[in-house]
């Protein structure tokens, strides 16, 4: 429907607004540059030439998506940034594809992280909840992990019916997907 286009639009706009975002800062923070990004069009035009005067590329460019893409506002273009910054349109250009090539790498590295969160989550999911309290076996729990981090070996958990084998368990598995040493669980 034309409603969840326009909002799934907008969820994709927001996220690359929050990369582009995120990276300018962090980038004019190394360079111990101003960071707040609420500024006027006359004060976009003296970041812009503080961007460029560093030399750095990953900054001009983060710079250029910034105000041509996140800042429309201000009604900048690649012809009225080439000549504030001194440089020919091609050249503005060939920055804004190095950093269109920042951001698709950003979002690959972001997407990622959220896949590797979806994934132990839906392992997580796939135990059942731990209903019985788990005192003192932390260390326990510990040395399995270690175990099978360093090692690979097989574990045989073993003992009479209802001192917590399973519990132990679930919570050793538990661990091994949150320090993403185990990639899936087969449960029998």
């Amino acid at each position: 429907t034309p409603a969840s286009d326009l909002k799934e639009l907008y969820i994709i706009q927001s996220i690359i607004t929050d990369v582009i975002v995120s990276q300018l800062s962090q980038i004019r923070l190394r360079f111990q540059l101003q960071t707040n990004l609420t500024e006027s069009y006359a004060n976009s035009h003296q970041s812009l030439i503080r961007d460029t005067q560093t030399e750095s590329n990953d900054l001009l460019s983060w710079s250029l998506l910034y105000y041509l893409y996140v800042q429309v506002d201000l009604g900048f273009t690649i012809e009225s940034i080439s000549d504030l910054i001194g440089v020919t349109s091609r050249t503005t250009r060939r920055y804004r594809n190095y950093g269109v090539d920042l951001l698709t790498h950003a979002l690959w590295q972001l997407e990622n992280v959220q896949r590797e969160l979806y994934h132990q989550e839906s392992i997580c999911t796939q135990l059942k909840p731990i209903t019985e309290p788990f005192i003192g076996r932390d260390e326990s729990v510990g040395q399995v992990v270690d175990i099978v981090n360093n090692e690979g070996k097989l574990i045989h958990i073993y003992g009479e019916q209802g001192i917590g084998k399973t519990a132990f368990v679930k919570h050793c598995v538990l661990r091994l997907v949150e320090t993403n040493i185990v990639d899936d669980v087969v449960w029998i």
